[in-house]
C-alpha cells in the first residue's frame, strides 16, 4: 500500500547503496529529525522493495526520529555524483542472537534479497548493536559471553556477504547504554576480533565514547550532536575503503 508520507521514485540503476543495522541507535531513536537532504540522497523500503525521497524518519527500521546514518550518507553524496541508497533495517532492543539466528535474521535473508533482486549496489554495512547483550550480561548469571557473542556477529557478517561478497561490513564498538554505563568488554571485544579477522571488515567507530547528556539525551540514544558525530567518524572510517572496493 502506498505511503501518503513518502514520495515515491524509481530505484535508480547507478546507485551506492549502504545499509544500517542493528538496535535503536542504528535506527529512527535520533531525538532530532533533519528536513532538507541532497537530491541525490533517496531511500529504499525492504517491506515494500520502493525508493524514496530521502525523509526522517526511514522507512523499515523502528523508531519515529532521526537516524545516525543519515549524518554519513550526507557526507557520501556530497563526495559523489552517483545516487546514494539507505536502507535501514535497526530494530529496538535486538540482541546479537536475534540478528543472527532468530526472527530477525529471517527477515534479514528477506531484506537482503530483495535488494539484490531490485538492483542494489550495497556496497557498505553499518552494525550497531551490543548494548541490549551487555546489560543482559552484567544483571544476570547466564546470557552472551564474548565467544557466543562472536560467533553470531561472525553469522551476521556471512548472511550478508551471501547476497553481497565483497561488500564491506562496519562494526561499531558498543556496550553502553543508561544502567550499563561502564564500557562491557566481553561484548567489545568480540567486536573488536570480528572487525580486525573477519575479511573486509572493519571497525566503525567508538560510539562508548560518545557520552554526556549532549549528546545522549536519555543516556542512552543519541540526540542530534551525539548523531552528528557517530555519523562523521562512520563516514572517516570507511570513506577511502568505499571508493576503492568494487
Amino acid at each position: 500500500m502506498p505511503n501518503p508520507l513518502y514520495d515515491e521514485v524509481r530505484c535508480p540503476k547507478n546507485n551506492i547503496t549502504i545499509v544500517s543495522l542493528g538496535q535503536s541507535n542504528s535506527a529512527n531513536y535520533v531525538n532530532k529529525k533533519l528536513s532538507s537532504f541532497p537530491n541525490n540522497l533517496i531511500q529504499y523500503d525492504w517491506t515494500t522493495r520502493k525508493c524514496f525521497i530521502y525523509k526522517e524518519p526511514l522507512l523499515g527500521a523502528d523508531g519515529r526520529g532521526g537516524a545516525v546514518i543519515t549524518y554519513t550518507a550526507m557526507l557520501l553524496s556530497s563526495m559523489t555524483s552517483h545516487y546514494v541508497i539507505v536502507s535501514n533495517l535497526g530494530v529496538g532492543g535486538s540482541y546479537i542472537y536475534d540478528w543472527a539466528e532468530g526472527g530477525i535474521a529471517t527477515k534479514y535473508l528477506i531484506a537482503l534479497h530483495h535488494m539484490k533482486s531490485d538492483g542494489l549496489n550495497v556496497r557498505v554495512f553499518f552494525f550497531h548493536q551490543g548494548e541490549s547483550d551487555s546489560a543482559r550480561i552484567v544483571n544476570t548469571v547466564n546470557g552472551t559471553n564474548q565467544k557466543s557473542y562472536y560467533r553470531h556477529l561472525n553469522t551476521v557478517i556471512k548472511i550478508s556477504r551471501k547476497f553481497y561478497p565483497d561488500s564491506l561490513f562496519g562494526v561499531a564498538l558498543v556496550s553502553i547504554c543508561r544502567d550499563n554505563i561502564i564500557e562491557f568488554q566481553p561484548v567489545r571485544n568480540a567486536q573488536y576480533l570480528a572487525a580486525n579477522t573477519i575479511k573486509n571488515s572493519f571497525i566503525s567507530g567508538d560510539s562508548d565514547k560518545i557520552q554526556g547528556v549532549h549528546n545522549r539525551y536519555d543516556s542512552c540514544h543519541f540526540s542530534g550532536p551525539g548523531a552528528y558525530s557517530l555519523g562523521n567518524i562512520y563516514f572517516k572510517s570507511y570513506s577511502n575503503k568505499l571508493f576503492t572496493n568494487r
